[in-house]
C-alpha cells in the first residue's frame, strides 16, 4: 500500500514532467497505430488485388507480369512501414531514457531520503517505473479514445495515403509501356466490376479493413520501452547513488 501511495504522490509532485512526457506519448501511440494499420491495410490491398486478378480466369503472361510488380511494390512498401516503426521506437527510447535521466537527477534528495528510511535500490526503480507506467497508461488511453472518435476519417487518409505510394513504387518498378500493354491484354474480352484504377485499392476503402489496428504492439513496445529505461538506467544510478551517499 505504502508503495503505490509513494507512487502516486510521486506523480503528481512531478506532474510537469510527466504531462510533457505524456505528450510525447500520445504522438508516439498516434504514430505507432498508424503505422500499424498502414501495413494492414497494404496487407488488405494485396489480397483484394490477388483475388480480383484470379478473377479474369487461368494464369498467363499478364497476371504473372502484374502479380509480380504488384507484389515487389507491396514488400517496398512494408518495408518502409517497418523501418517508420522502427524508428520511431528508437525515437521514443531516447526520449524516456533522457527524460527518465533528468528525472532522476532532479530526484536526488528524494532518492536519498527513501534510502534512508529503508528502501531499497529496486524497490526505488520500480517505484520511478510505476509513475511512468502510469503516465504513459493515460497517454495510450486518450490516443485510443482519439482514433475512435476519427476512425472513419483515419482509415480513408491512410487508404488514399497508402494508395498513393503504392502508385509510384509501382511506377518506380517497371516501365510504363510494357505494364499498359499487360493491363490491355487482360482486360480484353473482360467484363468486370472494377477498372484499371481501382484494381489494387478497390474504391475510396479497402475491402476488409474498416478498424485500426496495432493497439496492443503499441501498448507493449511503450511498456517495453519505459521498463528498459527505468530499470536499466534509474536502479544502477540509484546504487552509485547510494554508495555515495550512504558509504560503508
Amino acid at each position: 500500500m505504502h508503495f503505490f501511495e509513494r507512487t502516486f504522490s510521486g506523480f503528481r509532485y512531478h506532474h510537469r514532467y510527466y504531462f510533457v512526457m505524456m505528450l510525447l506519448s500520445v504522438a508516439f501511440c498516434l504514430i505507432s497505430i498508424m503505422l500499424i494499420t498502414s501495413e494492414m491495410i497494404d496487407q488488405s490491398a494485396q489480397s483484394a488485388f490477388l483475388q480480383r486478378l484470379n478473377s479474369f480466369g487461368a494464369q498467363n503472361k499478364q497476371t504473372i507480369l502484374l502479380s509480380t510488380q504488384v507484389g515487389q511494390a507491396h514488400i517496398k512498401m512494408m518495408q518502409i512501414t517497418q523501418t517508420l516503426l522502427n524508428r520511431v521506437v528508437i525515437i521514443n527510447g531516447i526520449c524516456w531514457l533522457i527524460g527518465t535521466a533528468l528525472l532522476w537527477f532532479l530526484r536526488r534528495s528524494e532518492t536519498d531520503a527513501l534510502y534512508l528510511v529503508g528502501k531499497s535500490s529496486m524497490s526505488i526503480g520500480l517505484q520511478y517505473a510505476f509513475e511512468a507506467f502510469f503516465s504513459f497508461l493515460i497517454s495510450f488511453i486518450i490516443s485510443v479514445f482519439l482514433i475512435i472518435l476519427f476512425n472513419d476519417q483515419l482509415i480513408q487518409f491512410l487508404t488514399n495515403a497508402n494508395r498513393s505510394a503504392f502508385g509510384h513504387l509501382l511506377q518506380e518498378g517497371y516501365r510504363g509501356i510494357d505494364m499498359n500493354h499487360a493491363f490491355q491484354q487482360l482486360f480484353a474480352r473482360h467484363l468486370t466490376g472494377f477498372t484499371r484504377e481501382t484494381l489494387f485499392y478497390y474504391g475510396g476503402k479497402t475491402d476488409d479493413l474498416t478498424q485500426p489496428a496495432g493497439f496492443l504492439t503499441t501498448l507493449r513496445n511503450g511498456l517495453g520501452v519505459i521498463f528498459v529505461t527505468n530499470l536499466g538506467l534509474v536502479t544502477p544510478l540509484s546504487i552509485i547513488r547510494k554508495r555515495l551517499v550512504m558509504p560503508r
